[in-house]
């Protein structure tokens, strides 16, 4: 709550992964789910660590059979601080916030369009950020593919941090000037058809390249999450995918364990659960009660756009995590909805940013 200088304004952040942890005031200002880029401008601000303590935002121990601390995450956190701090906001100033937004990025941006769908009134303006929008899409099913894509028989990485890099420097010399500028990023990967003949990967690893850009799929061939991991992201899969060449370990098995085992399904397999065990032809089914309360990836904002809400919704090109494509399959349909393109651009603008990791790493 600004002392002097308040702009009349009400500011709420999003949290990030599996929360737990509060975007605190004095957060790095290049962190996007945090309070301080809304407080260095005069906001009131308010964020939350969803409902639950937790030791990272990779722990997912605290919704060990726990549905309410389910719910509170998936979409009773957004209204609750809202509700709270504008009556704080209210009691501190005497007077009630002129103007409420809300942004947040990856399960900040889920939450953004959880409260574009859910409240839509609630807030003026949204800004959404690489959305993780279908939780039990990406993190239990398509993060599981790719993990088990990326997993040989004796349980060691496929592709690692040397593979990346020669893919990403192939990926690079063919694809860069596609747009008319080599500039070393993809401007939409959507154009790029890359040659891997001659890079000595072997058969195996070039499997596993062909799953990570197809993107899960069942026995059928159906498609399961829109599309897989984009080109141009290579650099950025030490971080994710693959670990580097100094034994880290990447964040996805972490994400996708973690939801998997406490999260995902209508009964919590418990911590002997791995990505491994992931189903594609019945598991997909378990989840519908996750997707209930999780999703923000209804495309039908129309009561947003009726109460005069706008959104911004900006993901990148290279976003080796919440991959883009959801985000364009979402905007797409949100635009057919309300009549077009044209019409939706009123209440919705969509930045797809070229070389942009996940949530604006560059």
């Amino acid at each position: 709550l600004p002392m002097e200088g308040w702009n009349g304004k009400f500011y709420q952040a999003g949290c990030g992964g599996f929360c737990g942890i509060l975007g605190r005031a004095d957060a790095s200002g290049g962190w996007v789910n945090a309070m301080r880029p809304g407080l260095e401008r005069g906001y009131a601000t308010a964020t939350s660590d969803s409902g639950h303590h937790a030791l990272s935002v990779v722990d997912g121990g605290w919704a060990y059979n726990n549905p309410h601390a389910e719910r509170d995450w998936g979409w009773r956190s957004i209204s609750e601080t809202n509700r709270v701090g504008n009556l704080m906001v209210d009691a501190f100033y005497g007077s009630p916030s002129q103007q409420a937004i809300f942004q947040g990025c990856s399960t900040g941006g889920r939450m953004a369009h959880v409260a574009a769908s859910r409240f839509p009134e609630m807030f003026d303006g949204i800004i959404s950020g690489a959305p993780a929008m279908d939780y039990p899409g990406l993190v239990a099913t398509a993060m599981s593919w790719f993990i088990q894509a990326n997993t040989a028989p004796d349980g060691s990485r496929i592709l690692g941090a040397a593979e990346a890099k020669t893919i990403g420097d192939a990926v690079l010399a063919q694809c860069d000037g596609i747009d008319g500028a080599e500039d070393g990023a993809i401007a939409d990967p959507r154009q790029c058809t890359v040659d891997y003949a001659g890079l000595g990967l072997s058969n195996q690893q070039l499997d596993t390249l062909a799953r990570w850009r197809e993107g899960p799929r069942n026995a059928a061939g159906e498609q399961l999450y829109p599309g897989g991991i984009p080109e141009g992201s290579e650099p950025f899969w030490f971080l994710w995918l693959t670990g580097d060449d100094k034994g880290s370990s990447p964040l996805v098995p972490a994400f996708a364990g973690g939801f998997g085992r406490y999260m995902a399904f209508d009964q919590d397999p418990g911590p002997a659960w791995t990505p491994l065990d992931f189903d594609f032809e019945t598991d997909p089914a378990r989840m519908t009660t996750s997707a209930e309360m999780y999703n923000g990836d209804n495309p039908d904002i129309s009561a947003l756009r009726a109460a005069g809400g706008k959104m911004i919704v900006y993901h990148g090109w290279a976003d080796a995590i919440v991959t883009p494509y959801k985000t364009v399959d979402w905007y797409e349909k949100a635009a057919e909805l309300a009549g077009g393109t044209e019409a939706l651009s009123d209440s919705v603008a969509l930045f797809m940013v070229p070389g942009l990791d996940h949530c604006g790493i560059l």
